[in-house]
C-alpha cells in the first residue's frame, strides 16, 4: 500500500531520465511534463536506491516479481542496466552508471507502480519514505526534475528561458 503521507518519485524513461517528485499523484492518470501517463500496474515488485561512495543517490534499482515489458523497453536506454534473466533493471540519474555500492538495505515493496503514455514511454513510480529531506531536495534539484506534475520538466523550463534571452 502506498504511503500517502510521503511524496512519490517518478522516473520517466525518456531519452534521458526525467525525475518528478509528486505529493498526490492520483490513481488513474497524471501529467509528467507534457504527455499524460496512465497507470499500467502497481505493487508488482520491489526497489531500492543506488548510492555512490558518498552515499548520494545516483539511481534506482527496480525488480518486478516476474518478467515485465518495462525491462524490454529499458534495455536499449543508455542510462540503464537491465538483467533479463534475474528480472531487474537499474536506472542511473545524472550520467552515473555502474558505480553503486552495496550496504544500505532500503528495499521497499508495495508503493511501486509502472505508468505508460500514449507514445509507449514508461515511467516508474516509487515511494520516498526511506529518504531524508536532504535526499529529496537533491533529487528535486537535479537536472531534468520537477516537483509539479502539471508543469514541464525543469530541463524544459530552463531551455525555454535560455531561448527567450
Amino acid at each position: 500500500m502506498p504511503d500517502i503521507d510521503s511524496p512519490a518519485l517518478f522516473v520517466a524513461l525518456e531519452i534521458k531520465p526525467q525525475l518528478y517528485i509528486i505529493s498526490n499523484p492520483g490513481i488513474g492518470a497524471l501529467m509528467l511534463g507534457t504527455p499524460e501517463y496512465r497507470l499500467v500496474e502497481s505493487g508488482i515488485g520491489f526497489y531500492d536506491f543506488l548510492r555512490n561512495r558518498d552515499m548520494a543517490i545516483i539511481g534506482l534499482r527496480f525488480s518486478p516479481f516476474g518478467h515485465h515489458p518495462i525491462l524490454d523497453y529499458a534495455l536499449p536506454l543508455s542510462y540503464t542496466y537491465v538483467d533479463i534473466k534475474r528480472s531487474y533493471m537499474e536506472v542511473y540519474f545524472r550520467g552515473h552508471r555502474g558505480l553503486s555500492i552495496t550496504g544500505t538495505a532500503e528495499q521497499a515493496f508495495g508503493d511501486d507502480a509502472v505508468w505508460r503514455n500514449e507514445m509507449g514511454v514508461y515511467a516508474l513510480q516509487v515511494g520516498t519514505t526511506p529518504l531524508t529531506q536532504g535526499e529529496l531536495d537533491s533529487l528535486s534539484s537535479s537536472p531534468r526534475s520537477s516537483t509539479d506534475q502539471s508543469s514541464a520538466s525543469l530541463w524544459d523550463n530552463l531551455a525555454k528561458r535560455s531561448y527567450k534571452n
